[in-house]
């Protein structure tokens, strides 16, 4: 049992100061405390020490592909004047800003011209007329863009700063409450696996129907590195959940909870922290970041799937969402989830206190 003394500070600590100053942190913090002191038992949560076990996205050279180049001279500006809104694209292309475009103005850019290079060529076909040496330069031209596309959308998203972003291990948690960012940077990638589909199929090819809120997309990134704070918060519940699930665990080995299945005071006031602080505080939280990070996973492995991903990349995912023996980042929060519900059930069901249905 923790003296009086250490339960005070630590109640001081979280209740008075906020220490973590961070509303997550706040929840778990409180969380085990709560369920820590209703055992007596010591629950040492280290939250931001834990959050080193985050994979780190791997480094920009190695997320990338490099592209080829068109670099015949083929491209008589002149004859081009027949393909309606290449010229201008052109000439975005080669001006100072241009030659040195970030991975989304470069996606933003392939798209762009792409479309207007096959509406050229139907143009082209549908006319009847030869234009032999416009045809000499598109159908090359048409074949590279082709086999770059794939990798332009794939460097346009793994590759951008805002995807980066989004990955890095530096951000708070996600507040608890669904309204936590997240569902707008879901939407982004919605929108990525639309554009990743049409680009993987260029015989077919139609203009992706967000190409026009790129910016917006990228933006909204930017703002929001909600996947970021989605990592810390998985990490940061795992560590929890574990924790509290060990506090349980030493308590029932220590002695019997309850005895013939009739609750002590002791265990009235653990169920209370179950049902006020488990059931409505955490269990919401926990529910969220879970139903939230299915979808974000999946996301990326759709784009992994479809996109010519690099081995860096499948190493990563792999890290965060594995189900080999060395289990990822997201089996071992479900690992921790699990081993917590089977702590709480085993507690409060010797003592007849445990609920037919957690909320």
């Amino acid at each position: 049992m923790l003296p009086a003394k250490v339960y005070s500070l630590i109640f001081i600590c979280v209740f008075a100061t906020g220490c973590s100053n961070n509303e997550a942190e706040d929840l778990l913090t409180n969380y085990a405390w709560r369920v820590g002191n209703a055992l007596e038992q010591n629950v040492e949560l280290n939250l931001t020490a834990n959050t080193q076990l985050i994979p780190l996205f791997p480094k920009k050279r190695d997320r990338i592909h490099p592209l080829e180049e068109f670099r015949e001279g083929l491209l008589d500006v002149l004859e081009l004047k027949y393909c309606d809104g290449l010229l201008p694209l052109i000439a975005e292309r080669n001006s100072s800003m241009g030659k040195v475009m970030t991975e989304t103005s470069q996606l933003n850019y392939e798209l762009q011209f792409y479309d207007k290079l096959k509406h050229c060529i139907r143009k082209l076909e549908q006319s009847g007329e030869s234009k032999s040496e416009l045809r000499e330069i598109l159908t090359p031209l048409h074949q590279l863009k082709s086999r770059n596309l794939p990798k332009v959308v794939w460097n346009g998203i793994y590759g951008s700063d805002e995807v980066t972003d989004n990955f890095s291990t530096r951000d708070a948690p996600l507040v608890p409450g669904p309204q936590n960012g997240f569902s707008s940077t879901l939407r982004v990638f919605e929108h990525f696996v639309q554009i990743s589909h049409q680009a993987s199929q260029p015989r077919d090819w139609r203009m992706p129907s967000h190409q026009q809120t790129l910016s917006k997309d990228y933006q909204l990134l930017f703002r929001n590195r909600a996947g970021s704070r989605w990592l810390k918060s998985v990490q940061m519940l795992t560590d929890t959940l574990n924790q509290t699930a060990d506090a349980i665990h030493k308590r029932l080995a220590l002695r019997p909870f309850c005895y013939n299945r009739t609750p002590s005071s002791q265990a009235k006031i653990l169920q209370n922290v179950f049902v006020k602080y488990y059931a409505g505080e955490l269990q919401p939280y926990l529910s969220t970041i879970s139903r939230q990070g299915e979808r974000w996973l999946d996301l990326n492995r759709q784009l992994l799937q479809v996109l010519p991903a690099t081995d860096s990349m499948h190493t990563y995912l792999s890290k965060l969402d594995s189900e080999s023996a060395d289990r990822g980042l997201w089996q071992n929060f479900i690992a921790a989830r699990d081993r917590h519900t089977q702590a709480w059930q085993k507690i409060l069901g010797q003592c007849g206190l445990m609920p037919s249905r957690e909320n």
